[in-house]
């Protein structure tokens, strides 16, 4: 979420952290960088929330392979998914749902990453 607020600093954005260290790191970093259009919420996702045009989840709260499930709990307005991923990339299947595009990286250390475009038909 940090990174899309850099990338996108029109973009509204709301972070979503159950954990109470993890959410006073994000803040204090929001803040650091500058970043007046994040807000940091303590709560665990799916959650309900001011605004919600984007939401990303990431893999080290839910397992991958629920992603598809809980994706489709925005109900209609849900446009696109993009998943991040490392090792562990289990299918994804969606109805009404096809992968747009996606991009294969290297880390530094070596490790292998993915991301994913997901597109409503």
């Amino acid at each position: 979420g940090l990174i899309l607020a850099c990338l996108e600093p029109d973009s509204a954005i709301m972070l979503v952290e159950p954990i109470a260290k993890r959410t006073a790191f994000l803040r204090q970093t929001t803040y650091a960088l500058g970043l007046k259009q994040v807000r940091t919420l303590r709560d665990r996702w799916p959650c309900e929330i001011e605004y919600a045009d984007s939401q990303i989840v990431s893999r080290a709260v839910i397992d991958p392979a629920l992603w598809p499930e809980l994706a489709m709990k925005g109900g209609p307005k849900v446009g696109c998914i993009i998943r991040m991923l490392a090792l562990h990339r289990p299918l994804m299947t969606i109805d009404g749902f096809s992968e747009a595009n996606s991009v294969e990286y290297r880390m530094p250390d070596g490790s292998e990453r993915r991301i994913e475009r997901w597109t409503r038909r």
